[in-house]
């Protein structure tokens, strides 16, 4: 009674989880769930009532390639049916092309099959994907099959683990055939085949034909110590972590607690982990480590990478315990509500009095908060705070320096932006553009200068003419600044001009180019080419100088320059060819990307 309580609740759960999901879905649980009661007939001796489940729920699903399967196996052995069992058999290759004949099946393999599953949500959907990937298989659609099987590693946790070797399985061999071998070996190297379906024989020999020379290729050439670590080492300052722990998972076989290289790669492991920010799992493997190289007597030889690594696991799990929190004081911080902030601060630190990790991680916090406040005196405390706690030294060390050089930094914009502001006062707006770049360009400008110097900046280039350039920085601005109405203000009445007067993108870079552009005009013309600047062409400013062309002549025009072109000829219609394009105009502007 309570296992068939328990069916029938595994049943409804089931059910439930179907309602959310789609068609397939449902009749796939269904499905699950005769195959499994089948199973378990199979395997307590009573394939008869086997056989019954799976023809009472067949004319339902007449192509299910499993089902299909089961009932050609049980046909063939248990009633003797070999017309049947065929007839099974041949629809379910349709979709699996590698199945094996049932008539070649010896009982040891039919148990195997016959093996129920445990069959939960996560089972159901690792096994909706793998169907969807053995149907792309068939039309060689690898890269499908790849995005699919990604998405599937959710479901690897809890699922089955016939069909989690399966997953392996799958996965192995779709990027074998993108040639993906390291991805290939990788996931080669966990599948373990006395726990696939002797169906998946085939597939599982054609993998291993490619995959195995690989894999044997890899051991030979890596199995020195030296060769190993200068691979991983190469492959860690790529900073490709993806790569780092496939090529660990792939050498930890032929790398032996004797071996040379064996704490080496286990601290590229815990690296690896690092990265991930794998908090639980990384603290658990760095304490085996610690043991285990204590046990061997060379803790103190790997001990600074050590105790950074532990350093930085600390720091992520510590971040996990008050990181949103401090991170919402930081942010009412940077919008001007800084006593806000700062009580929340000040109530996580009585929450955690005592615990020296957290209180050291919280004063490092407002240590940065600070010096991106431009609160350099307050920064310097809470660094000191942070060290009596003993929080990690190398990176107060790194935010002191950072204060001392932000410090430094904001006399010199002071001093700069004052300058600035004198030029713009006197027109001298490339004066102006040219002292301000350099300042967006260095790490310490903090938050709060952002806004005035891109304001400032955007004035500059308004008044030189190139407004799209203005538009982009007055809306970089923006973002930075706690009084954004009057920058949205003034946005829009840059684009009103832009629309105007029809102005072309300029490029967003800061170097111009030259280009040649040739006049093209059937009749002898002399050409005055007019360099802009500032607003002329609504009415502000002046030209420089001309020069001068004559049709079919080569002029140099730069990069986000503007510039008018006028000739004069009675006998014909006043009109230029530029670059190919025909323009009705006395005069016209030209703007280059």
């Amino acid at each position: 009674m309570p296992e068939r309580f328990g069916k029938i609740f595994l049943f409804i759960v089931l059910m439930v989880f179907a309602a959310v999901q789609h068609v397939p879905a449902q009749d796939e649980i269904r499905v699950a769930i005769a195959l499994n009661n089948a199973a378990q007939y199979y395997q307590k001796g009573q394939p008869g009532k086997a056989l019954q489940i799976l023809d009472k729920i067949r004319k339902r699903y007449p192509d299910h390639p499993q089902l299909n399967y089961y009932l050609a196996i049980l046909y063939f052995h248990v009633l003797g049916d070999k017309v049947g069992a065929e007839e099974f058999y041949k629809k379910a290759r349709q979709q699996n092309p590698r199945l094996i004949d049932p008539q070649l099946l010896s009982p040891e393999q039919i148990r195997k099959i016959f093996t129920p599953i445990k069959i939960n949500e996560q089972t159901i959907n690792l096994r909706l994907v793998l169907k969807r990937v053995r149907q792309l298989f068939l039309r060689n659609a690898f890269k499908e099959a790849r995005t699919a099987l990604l998405q599937a590693e959710t479901y690897l946790d809890k699922a089955d683990e016939k069909e989690i070797h399966r997953y392996y399985l799958y996965t192995a061999y779709t990027y074998m055939r993108l040639d993906s071998l390291y991805q290939a070996a990788y996931y080669f190297h966990q599948l373990n085949r006395h726990n696939l379906d002797p169906q998946e024989e085939k597939l599982y020999r054609e993998a291993q034909q490619t995959i195995q020379p690989f894999l044997d290729a890899f051991y030979r050439r890596y199995r020195k110590p030296n060769e190993a670590l200068q691979l991983l080492n190469e492959t860690l300052q790529q900073n490709n972590y993806p790569r780092l722990q496939i090529l660990i998972d792939l050498l930890m076989p032929i790398i032996k607690p004797d071996h040379p290289a064996y704490f080496p790669l286990m601290i590229y492991r815990l690296q690896v982990l690092v990265h991930q920010r794998n908090v639980q799992q990384g603290l658990a493997y760095y304490q085996r480590v610690k043991a285990e190289m204590e046990k061997a007597g060379v803790f103190q030889s790997y001990r600074d990478r050590m105790v950074n690594i532990f350093q930085q696991l600390t720091l992520q799990s510590i971040q996990r315990q008050v990181g949103n929190q401090s991170a919402m004081a930081d942010s009412l911080m940077l919008k001007g509500k800084y006593d806000a902030g700062w009580q929340i601060y000040q109530h996580l630190l009585a929450g955690h009095e005592g615990s020296k990790p957290i209180e050291g991680y919280l004063y490092y916090q407002l240590a940065k908060i600070h010096l991106t406040l431009g609160k350099y005196a307050l920064a310097k405390k809470f660094i000191k705070k942070a060290g009596n706690v003993n929080f990690s030294k190398s990176l107060l060390e790194e935010l002191a320096t950072d204060v001392v050089n932000g410090e430094l930094f904001e006399e010199e914009w002071h001093q700069k932006y004052r300058s600035a502001l004198d030029m713009a006062s006197r027109n001298a707006w490339s004066h102006v553009r040219a002292m301000l770049l350099p300042l967006l360009e260095s790490p310490y400008l903090r938050l709060g200068l952002k806004a005035p110097t891109l304001m400032l900046l955007a004035r500059a280039y308004n008044n030189m003419g190139k407004i799209p350039w203005a538009i982009q920085l007055a809306e970089n601005a923006r973002l930075f600044s706690n009084q954004p109405d009057s920058i949205t203000q003034y946005i829009e009445q840059l684009k009103t001009i832009k629309q105007e007067n029809r102005f072309v993108q300029i490029p967003k870079r800061r170097h111009k180019h030259v280009y040649l552009v040739t006049l093209l005009y059937r009749g002898s013309v002399e050409f005055k080419v007019f360099p802009l600047y500032k607003f002329h062409i609504y009415g502000k400013g002046g030209s420089l100088p001309p020069f001068s062309s004559y049709s079919s002549g080569t002029i140099s025009i730069k990069e986000g320059g503007l510039y008018r072109i006028e000739y004069d000829r009675k006998i014909f219609l006043k009109r230029a060819i530029t670059m190919g394009g025909i323009l009705a105009f006395t005069q016209f502007y030209l703007s280059f990307r």
